[in-house]
């Protein structure tokens, strides 16, 4: 799995961001393959920097990674 460098804009570093994805990979085990996980995580943090505080980063990307990868598994119910 390959993690993006971190945004220098404020976005997590990428010690936060290889946590999260372990975290994730470990909590969807069986359900959601590694490498969606991963992409999930860095189009997540894309799509939050900028728009929140850089010391809530891996706070909320976990949480809206999380969100998306359960949705995912619902068919969006």
């Amino acid at each position: 799995m390959t993690i993006d460098a971190a945004d220098p804009k404020g976005g997590a570093d990428v010690q936060d961001v290889t946590n999260v994805v372990a975290h994730l990979v470990d909590e969807f085990h069986g359900m959601v393959p590694e490498s969606l996980v991963a992409m999930t995580v860095q189009t997540a943090r894309k799509d939050l920097a900028g728009q929140i505080a850089p010391e809530a980063m891996d706070e909320m990307l976990h949480c809206l990674v999380r969100y998306r990868l359960g949705r995912s598994l619902t068919g969006g119910r």
